[in-house]
């Protein structure tokens, strides 16, 4: 979707003209929101994840006086269109060698978030490895659990989790 291609708002009070939800529905799935289809429908769902897009690129949680509307050529409309826009994906167990890991428990969906947060976990494991680990080697890893829900809902066990601010 071209920075400059929607005709108006998307989402809660939005414009919402048929052409720019679906754009904006394409791009949030090309960022990791898979959940949402190709469709021109403006729903809870779909502004429910224009807030949670919100909340991630703010550093807020998705209840946060968040509006759930992109607007032309304002912050969450660039940041649809930024070069690191915050992508939503599966936080994955690391190769061991990085000084953290996933602790996975079944039924448990607590297992996604940004790739911004990604990054940062590595880069923590990294650094631990590096700096404690190896005058260490047998303390224990970085252990990470309870991330965020698969659609970043809000979940009862932790507060602000949705948007992953853990």
């Amino acid at each position: 979707m071209p920075e400059n291609s929607l005709s108006g708002s998307v989402g809660a009070e939005g414009a919402n003209h048929s052409n720019d939800a679906r754009a904006v529905r394409v791009r949030l799935r090309e960022l990791g929101f898979s959940w949402l289809n190709e469709s021109d429908s403006v729903n809870a769902e779909f502004t429910r994840t224009i807030r949670l897009f919100q909340g991630v690129k703010s550093g807020l949680s998705s209840g946060s006086g968040l509006d759930g509307r992109i607007d032309v050529g304002r912050d969450t409309h660039l940041w649809l269109h930024a070069a690191n826009s915050p992508r939503w994906q599966e936080i994955r167990e690391s190769p061991g060698d990085l000084g953290w890991m996933k602790l996975f428990q079944a039924g448990d969906d607590h297992n996604f978030g940004t790739d911004w947060l990604f990054q940062t976990i590595v880069a923590a494991g990294v650094k631990y490895h590096g700096d404690h680990l190896a005058a260490h080697p047998h303390d224990s890893l970085i252990v990470v659990n309870d991330v965020s829900l698969t659609k970043g809902q809000n979940t009862p066990e932790h507060a602000g989790h949705e948007t992953t601010l853990i």
